[in-house]
This record gives structure tokens, sequence and C-alpha cells, in this order.
């Protein structure tokens, strides 16, 4: 019996595993399909038509720097998350060439310990590390991840442009297919159970032979 169990749960892990990994994104409107909706702090931001994958159905985050040099602009969304969990997050972004100055564009989290990231219990908890580029010209990926700390319940994304160089005017960046995905955890998981179910197993065919001699 245990193991058919485990054979199932095996079955079952693997196909865990082998689902998108879209279905665990916790950011809601990552890909920005027709609207900003879901992220907060976008006066300076607008939706723009140009999708990372060329996608004729959906869109980008559009977002220029401020005029002011070493300056940023950032939007941010919060999401819950469970504490000592190991969190990979991230979003392509694109700086577009040609532009007269430069600018540094970030992928970054904090968290919290309400699902509301409010500032009412005093700021955030602490911070992930912040993933940073210049690249201009092609879309690319920032990624990183990092573990919750015991009392998160809460965190937020940030997507960011901050400008390095421009005698005038902003530096634009798009951003799209932003994520937090809960890192998997579901093989360690299935073994776990299985060798339990074994153990207890031969414990109880032990107990049955010694009960029958």
């Amino acid at each position: 019996m245990s193991s058919r169990v485990c054979a199932l749960l095996i079955l079952l892990g693997t196909a865990w595993l082998a689902a998108p990994a879209e279905s665990q994104n916790l950011i809601v409107n990552g890909t920005f399909d027709q609207d900003l909706q879901g992220w907060d702090n976008t006066d300076a931001a607008s939706w723009d038509m140009e999708d990372a994958n060329q996608s004729s159905t959906s869109g980008s985050l559009w977002l220029p720097s401020p005029v002011d040099l070493n300056t940023g602009n950032l939007v941010w969304q919060c999401i819950a998350v469970s504490g000592e969990t190991t969190y990979e997050y991230g979003a392509k972004f694109l700086i577009p060439a040609g532009q007269v100055g430069s600018a540094q564009v970030g992928v970054s989290m904090s968290w919290w310990e309400t699902d509301q990231c409010e500032l009412g219990g005093g700021g955030p908890i602490s911070f992930a590390p912040e993933i940073n580029s210049s690249e201009t010209g092609t879309w690319m990926e920032l990624s990183g991840d990092s573990v919750s700390p015991l009392e998160a319940t809460g965190a937020l994304l940030f997507l960011s442009n901050t400008k390095t160089a421009n005698p005038v005017g902003a530096v634009v960046t798009q951003f799209d297919d932003a994520f937090v995905l809960p890192e998997p955890g579901g093989p360690a998981l299935v073994l776990s159970t299985c060798a339990t179910l074994l153990m207890l197993d031969r414990r109880r065919r032990d107990s049955t032979r010694r009960a029958g001699r």
C-alpha cells in the first residue's frame, strides 16, 4: 500500500514541477496585458503596446526617469508571502538605445510584517538584494532570490529607473513579465513523506511477522 501511495506522490510531485511558472506567480498583472492594474505609484508611468515577447495582445510598463540626475522613479506591488520561504523575483526590462543619457534599472523587494505592507508596524523588516543593469537596446531579464524573514507576511516588489547621465530630459525604460515565485519544495516533501510511509510499513510488517510466530 505504501509503495503505491509513494508512486502516486511522486507522480503528483512531477506534475506539480512541470506546471508553468506563471501559475505560481504572486504578482498581479506582471505581464501588463492591457494596463497597469495592480501596481502602485504609477503617476509617472504609462502603459505601452510593445511587449517583451512580441505579443500582439499584451504590452509593457513605460517608466521614464526624473529629469534631475541621480534621481529615480519606481512602481511597486504588495503581495502576501510566508515566512522562512525562498522567493525568486525579477522582471524583463528594455532601455531603448539611442537616448541622449543613460539610466540604471532595478528590481528589488522589501519584507513586511503585514500582508498589506503597511507602515504602521514601523516600516519594512528587511530588504532583499537589489538587482541592477544599465544594458541598452534589447529586452533582458533581471532576477534574484531571497529568503523571507520568519515574521514576514507581506512583500513589496519594486521596479525602478534611475537617471545616471543626461544633460537634458528623462531616460525611458520599459518593464514586462514581473514575477515573484516561491521556490519549489515539492521533491523534498515527496521524498520525506515516502520515506516515512515506507518506514511505518516495514514496522507494521515486522510486527505482523513477530505476532505470527
